[in-house]
C-alpha cells in the first residue's frame, strides 16, 4: 500500500491518496478521493483492513504548489479503518487538529500522533475497535511524531522535533518517561524497527545536514551507530520486510518523491 497522486477530475487539486498495488496488476484507489491521505497501514489480522489519516469529512484540499507541511488541509485530518472486503470505511479516531501516522501492535492496539490538545505528540488507543479514549504518552513542549510501535508492543519508537534538529526517542506503551537513541539525529524522514526489535532503521540527511538524507541503523539501546547507503539520490521512508532481510524505500534523484 502506498501514496500516490490522483487527478482523474481536471478540477482535482492532486492531494495524495491511498493505493493497492498487487503482483501483475494496476494499482487500485483505495481511499475515497476526497480531500488529503496520508500514512496508510495494514491493520494486523487477516490483511484486508487498512488504516490511514484523511481529511474527507471536510475535503479540504488546498492548492497543491501553495501548500506547506503542517498546512490547514492536515489540521482537519482524522483516522479512518477501511475494509478491503467491504468497502466500509469507519472513524479510528477524531476530534480538533491533526490525527493520523498510525502504527500498530499485532494485537491491534494502535499508536498515533495528535494534534488534539494544540502540541503535536503520540497517543495511543487499546485497538483498531476501541471506543476508548486516546490516551497522551508524550508530554513535550516541540512536536513529536512519526510513532512506530515496537515487534513486542513493549514501546513507541517516535520523532522529536526541535529547532536545532530531531532526535530518534522512545517511550513505553504503557506510559513513562521517554529516551532517546539519538539524541541529534539532524533531519529524520521515516524510520522502522527491526523484526526482532534489536535495531531501528532510519532515513537522515545526518552525513550531511542540509543535503539528500541516506539511509542510517542504530541499536535499540542507542549504541552501534551505522550508516546503511552513500548516495547523491533523497532516500526516505525506509520499511524492512518481515524477514530482516530486505528495505522498501522511496528514492528521489530530483527533488522529493
Amino acid at each position: 500500500v502506498f501514496q500516490g497522486v490522483f487527478a482523474q477530475d481536471p478540477q482535482d487539486n492532486r492531494w495524495e491518496q491511498t493505493f493497492l498495488l498487487l503482483p501483475g496488476r494496476d494499482p487500485v484507489r483505495v481511499s475515497p478521493g476526497i480531500g488529503k491521505t496520508h500514512s496508510a497501514v495494514f491493520v494486523p489480522g487477516d490483511g484486508l483492513k487498512l488504516a490511514f489519516g484523511s481529511t474527507q469529512h471536510t475535503g479540504t484540499t488546498p492548492p497543491r504548489e501553495t501548500a506547506t507541511v503542517g498546512d490547514s488541509a492536515d489540521h482537519a485530518m482524522d483516522l479512518f479503518l477501511f475494509d478491503l472486503g467491504t468497502g466500509a470505511t469507519t472513524v479510528l479516531a477524531e476530534g480538533p487538529g491533526f490525527d493520523g501516522e498510525p502504527s500498530f501492535c499485532p494485537d491491534g492496539r494502535l499508536a498515533f500522533s495528535s494534534a488534539r490538545d494544540g502540541d503535536l505528540e503520540i497517543y495511543v488507543i487499546d485497538g483498531a475497535t476501541s471506543s476508548a479514549s486516546p490516551r497522551r504518552l508524550t508530554q513535550r513542549g516541540g512536536a513529536d511524531d512519526a510513532p512506530r510501535v515496537a515487534p513486542d508492543c513493549a514501546e513507541v519508537l517516535f520523532v522529536a522535533r526541535g529547532t536545532d534538529g530531531d532526535a530518534l526517542m522512545s517511550v513505553p506503551f504503557a506510559g513513562g518517561d521517554a529516551r532517546a537513541l539519538l539524541a541529534d539525529a539532524s533531519r529524520v524522514e521515516g524510520l522502522d524497527w527491526s523484526a526482532d526489535g534489536s535495531r531501528v532503521v532510519f532515513a537522515s540527511d545526518l552525513a550531511g545536514p542540509g543535503g539528500p538524507p541516506d539511509l542510517f541503523s542504530i541499536a535499540a539501546d542507542g549504541s552501534d551507530l551505522r550508516r546503511l547507503t552513500d548516495s547523491p539520490a533523497a532516500e526516505r521512508h525506509p520499511r524492512l520486510t518481515p524477514d530482516g532481510l530486505s528495505l522498501i524505500l522511496t528514492v528521489a534523484e530530483d527533488g522529493p518523491p
